[in-house]
């Protein structure tokens, strides 16, 4: 079954392909995110450091980095919150502390996400 477009990204022109430098290291792509930096030195050893254990999973609770913020901001684990962004913590929050009916204030300009009727 084909793909349909709507008919307005089908008007789209194709996005050009990125331009190549005649002569020596490619451009850097500052719309790609790239850093005309590099890696940190710091960030190569870390990865050189955990090489051997890359086909593993990574805790999904975070417990090492929940435990080393809390001593560097002088609290207990159980009060450092780890999440994806500002955008899944507040999520969180919210079915935490909100139940089905509840009205929640937040400010004008907030972002669209947070306006959105959470579902409990």
């Amino acid at each position: 079954m084909p793909i349909h477009k709507k008919p307005f990204l089908a008007a789209l022109p194709p996005a050009p392909p990125p331009r190549l430098a005649a002569d020596g290291p490619p451009p850097i792509r500052m719309a790609a995110n790239e850093n005309p930096l590099g890696p940190s030195p710091r960030a190569v050893a870390a990865v050189q450091a955990a090489i051997n254990e890359i086909h593993r999973y990574p805790d999904a609770g975070g417990a090492a980095l929940r435990y080393a913020l809390a001593t560097r901001n002088d609290l207990s684990p159980e009060h450092v919150m780890l999440g994806n962004g500002s955008d899944e913590l507040i999520m969180l929050i919210c079915h935490a502390m909100l139940s089905e009916g509840d009205e929640a204030v937040l400010a004008q300009g907030s972002f669209v996400s947070y306006a959105r009727r959470i579902q409990t």
